[in-house]
């Protein structure tokens, strides 16, 4: 039991280490820290504070570590009674502001990644199991090893003219893609958990997704409703749907009222002076005109690159899912857990063709996506060798 416990610490350290480590390689370091030595503090890029929201979480840990800040010496000035002194000293006050501002930049990206592990702790039992998934997770988040993304690209160019975009893998994750990748996750774990079973559930996921992400709480709507209608239940997976569709809709009511759709202003001001559904053509028709159809103009490219981000998750899936079983108590379980947001996160990625640029973001847009096909083919796989030991 020892064992075991200290097993499960490591591989957790691991998790922790290794998605802080891809937090900041996938998170301009380099730029952020020019930012904050030039007493950049705004972050508007990543649209920190706006209706793709992850300030709450942002701010509660700065105000955390600036709170335990208070314990050190931070300048005569930080206190009362203060006295005159012919000596110079160190800025201690200026190092932690900079101290607070990184790990809380950084640290919220972290925490929004943690269903990610907790998930992995209810998928396998082992340590060793665990480790492996972590293992390949943190590579799927990293972008994978320049030896297999160029075995990819070698091996698909042998047959047809495979666009080599290795501007996929190393693509910023922003502060909401973090918060998509966990939530996905935390959907799976509701699933596994029977929340579809609560009427509160559906309405509650889907407005704290809507809080974070554009599309998350459409995804909650579909993953719950297809959780329902799988049961037979189709009466009360139709009022799930509409459930959730309503309190998504006030969650970005609210963003409307209070002007925080940062980054829908080229649309909202192709809609101004317009109401009603010509209002929603003219902010549609915007995207699609500017962004939108050229998705289905390069559409050879826009599939290949879907592929080229979902094909490593598949593989080291299913090949690991081959090697070892990773059993639940009930097989199907985890398969409609993992298998529900995948299906609607998809759909969501569809509706994104016509007014997203998938061109050229479709390394961190389908980064959910391809987070849930790795476990999910992971076990998929492992249904081919059922007589083997459980792991």
């Amino acid at each position: 039991m020892i064992h075991e416990a200290a097993g499960r610490r490591f591989v957790f350290w691991v998790f922790l280490i290794g998605v802080l480590l891809v937090t900041m390689t996938r998170g301009d370091l380099a730029a952020m820290l020019t930012q904050t030595l030039q007493e950049f503090r705004g972050f508007d890029e990543t649209c920190l504070s706006c209706h793709r929201n992850t300030a709450w979480l942002f701010y509660l840990l700065q105000n955390a570590f600036s709170l335990l800040s208070q314990l050190f010496f931070l300048g005569p000035d930080a206190g009362a009674l203060s006295v005159a002194t012919p000596w110079g000293f160190a800025d201690a006050a200026r190092h932690n502001q900079l101290a607070v501002l990184i790990m809380a930049y950084y640290g919220h990206r972290l925490v929004f990644s943690l269903p990610i592990y907790w998930l992995a702790c209810h998928l396998f039992r082992q340590t060793w199991m665990r480790l492996a998934y972590v293992l390949a997770m943190l590579a799927l988040l990293g972008g994978w090893p320049a030896l297999m993304v160029n075995l990819l690209f070698q091996t698909a160019q042998l047959f047809v003219d495979w666009p080599p975009s290795y501007y996929l893998f190393p693509h910023p994750i922003l502060n909401f893609d973090w918060a998509a990748l966990g939530f996905v996750h935390l959907l799976a774990l509701a699933l596994i958990r029977n929340h579809d079973r609560l009427t509160w559930a559906a309405p509650a996921y889907a407005a704290f997704g809507q809080v974070m992400m554009d599309n998350l709480g459409l995804v909650t709507g579909i993953a719950f409703f297809l959780a329902v209608w799988g049961k037979g239940e189709r009466k009360r997976a139709l009022s799930v749907l509409f459930l959730s569709g309503l309190s998504s809709g006030l969650v970005l009511a609210t963003f409307v009222l209070f002007g925080h759709m940062n980054m829908e202003q080229e649309g909202v001001r192709a809609a101004t002076g317009l109401s009603g559904f010509d209002a929603v053509r003219a902010w549609l028709g915007h995207y699609w005109e500017s962004i939108g159809k050229y998705n289905f103009l390069w559409l050879n490219v826009t599939i290949a690159n879907l592929v080229s981000v979902i094909f490593w998750p598949v593989m080291v899936g299913t090949v690991m899912g081959l090697l070892s079983r990773p059993l639940y108590h009930d097989d199907n379980k985890p398969l409609r857990a993992l298998a529900l947001p995948a299906v609607a996160f998809s759909f969501s990625l569809f509706l994104a063709m016509f007014k997203s640029g998938l061109g050229s973001d479709m390394g961190r847009q389908a980064l959910p996506l391809a987070s849930l096909l790795l476990p999910l083919s992971w076990y998929l796989s492992a249904q081919l060798v059922k007589t083997r030991p459980a792991a």
